[in-house]
């Protein structure tokens, strides 16, 4: 990395660490896993991860690029909290819904044990992310570092330890993903504690930018929506046509699959875009300016992605 500045080297460097602590908790778990839990039960669990990332997805997803896009340049992050808090306490009103028939679908004799893992997990997820949507908002990349290592740990390696000491009890399968969801929203939401409270300087301050249709527009959910069930419909399909067996088979082909690309992907991601959304975008100059760094940006991801 010789050839970058060492400011650019000590903003990949937690990144990297992160990336690389989730790949070795990410391979580790999966053999772990394939030990531990038979094809049928795993593919129950796949089906199930694919729906706890309908809150981050779909239900939440406009909250989050909002606090992406604002956090780093809000001037009372208190207020900006107490406006994201208030819009995600809403939301639940939608949450449930969504999550009953995804209960169903995972398991239609004891989904009423399953709703309730489900829906905590989800809500826990959206809480993590908005969490660190902001660490990264602000590059604070060693924090957001400590955040994703305590995650990939308890992610790779709860669910099927529970789920071996249990007997074989599948919810313990899920409620270990739910600790996970747990460790991410506590350990993210620890780091932000300094704006829990409203700030007792007295300095008046720039009221938060409104969500807006851009966050929370019809267009916006379709599209959140769309991108959710384009991620998750491969493992239904198998699951619909194939039973739980092959799915599960299918779960653990795929995680392997696209390990490497996904950790790729996050490394750019959390590089280049608190970078893209700090920067000036009022003239059609800088618009211009900003577009080609983007175009740069993707035309690296396209590089490294070739097989």
């Amino acid at each position: 990395m010789s050839f970058l500045s060492a400011a650019a080297r000590r903003r990949l460097l937690p990144i990297l660490l992160g990336q690389g602590i989730g790949i070795a908790c990410g391979l580790l778990g999966i053999k772990l896993t394939a030990r531990l839990v038979p094809p049928a039960v795993l593919g129950a669990y796949g089906i199930f991860l694919t729906f706890t990332s309908v809150g981050t997805g779909v239900i939440y997803a406009g909250l989050i690029k909002y606090v992406g896009r604002h956090w780093a340049a809000a001037s009372d992050r208190a207020s900006l909290l107490r406006v994201v808090a208030q819009a995600a306490r809403r939301k639940l009103f939608w949450l449930l819904p969504a999550c009953i028939p995804a209960a169903v679908f995972v398991d239609a004799h004891r989904w009423p044990a399953v709703l309730p893992l489900l829906f905590v997990t989800v809500v826990l997820l959206a809480i993590a992310a908005l969490a660190q949507t902001a660490l990264q908002a602000v590059q604070a990349h060693w924090r957001d570092l400590a955040v994703t290592a305590a995650g990939a740990v308890i992610r790779s390696f709860a669910p099927p330890l529970l789920y071996a000491a249990a007997g074989g009890a599948v919810l313990l399968l899920y409620t270990g993903y739910g600790l996970h969801a747990f460790v991410l929203a506590a350990v993210g939401a620890w780091f932000w504690r300094e704006y829990w409270r409203p700030s007792a300087s007295g300095a008046i301050a720039a009221p938060p930018e409104p969500l807006g249709q851009a966050y929370e527009g019809p267009l916006f959910i379709v599209l959140a929506l769309t991108g959710w069930i384009l991620l998750g419909l491969n493992r239904w399909i198998v699951a619909w046509f194939f039973g739980t067996t092959q799915t599960g088979y299918f779960s653990l082909a795929s995680s392997l699959a696209t390990l490497i690309p996904s950790i790729l992907g996050t490394i750019l991601l959390l590089y280049f875009q608190p970078g893209f959304f700090a920067a000036a975008s009022e003239t059609p100059v800088e618009r211009e300016q900003l577009a080609r760094r983007v175009d740069q940006a993707d035309g690296l991801v396209l590089l490294l992605d070739q097989d």
